[in-house]
Order: C-alpha cells, then sequence, then structure tokens
C-alpha cells in the first residue's frame, strides 16, 4: 500500500534542492526520510537503475522487498526475514520459492507480486501484462 513506482531523473548536485522539493511534494516525506535505513543497516529503497529511450537515467524509489519466506538471523539471533535489494518490479527471481523448492526462476514479465509467470498464473488466475 505505501509502496509507489515514482521514477525520476538522476539529479546533478546542483538540483539537489530542488530534487528534494520536488520529491518531498510528490511523495508527502522528504527524500531523507523516505531512504533512511533499517536498525541493522540495510537500504530500504530499490537499488535499480536503468536509462530511458533517450539515454536519460532513471532511479526506482520503491521501498525494496522483504522475502516471504527466507528469513536470516540478525545481530541477536532471531529470525527476521530477509531484506531484498529490490522491489516488487524489479527482483530478477521469483520470491514464491516454496512452489519451486533450490532452484531460481526468473521472472520474465515484472509484476506487483515479483511471481514469475507460473506462479503469477495461479495466484490471480492470467498471465502478467
Amino acid at each position: 500500500a505505501g509502496d509507489f513506482h515514482y521514477f525520476n531523473r538522476i539529479k546533478a548536485s546542483t538540483m539537489r534542492e530542488r530534487h528534494d522539493e520536488v520529491f518531498s511534494r510528490v511523495n508527502g516525506c522528504s527524500n531523507s526520510e523516505y531512504q533512511t535505513s533499517s536498525p541493522d543497516g540495510v537500504r530500504r529503497i530499490c537499488y535499480w537503475v536503468g536509462e530511458n529511450d533517450r539515454g536519460n537515467q532513471l532511479r526506482c524509489h520503491n521501498k525494496t522487498v522483504n522475502h516471504p519466506y527466507d528469513r536470516l538471523p540478525d545481530n541477536l539471533g532471531m529470525l527476521r526475514p530477509k531484506q531484498l535489494d529490490f522491489c516488487y518490479y524489479h527482483v530478477r527471481y521469483c520470491i514464491n520459492t516454496p512452489h519451486h523448492g533450490d532452484r531460481p526462476i526468473k521472472i520474465n514479465v515484472a509484476n506487483e507480486f515479483a511471481f514469475c509467470n507460473e506462479c503469477y498464473v495461479m495466484q490471480k488466475g492470467h498471465p502478467p501484462k
């Protein structure tokens, strides 16, 4: 619900204040608030960077995904969800791991569940668009 798919041109350091102002107005929070790290130091926004047809660089500002099944121990030995480096739209492999076992299945069409085509059809009843 709090995630959104927002891309922007990467601004030069001279445009930083203007970029932060626009980001705050569009997203309802400051850029620094949105990019705060978790207590264990894991980055909380998607790492995806790409280019559009004109060669302008784009960056994703979605929140990263907590893996629904994989767990890792934290500093105190508690098992916490594995924090992935990308959002649902930019994860490269299906996160429905119980369905696939140990085989990573590449996602062919990006979707809001980070599922491969087969898992998406099982969940929604039709292939991703």
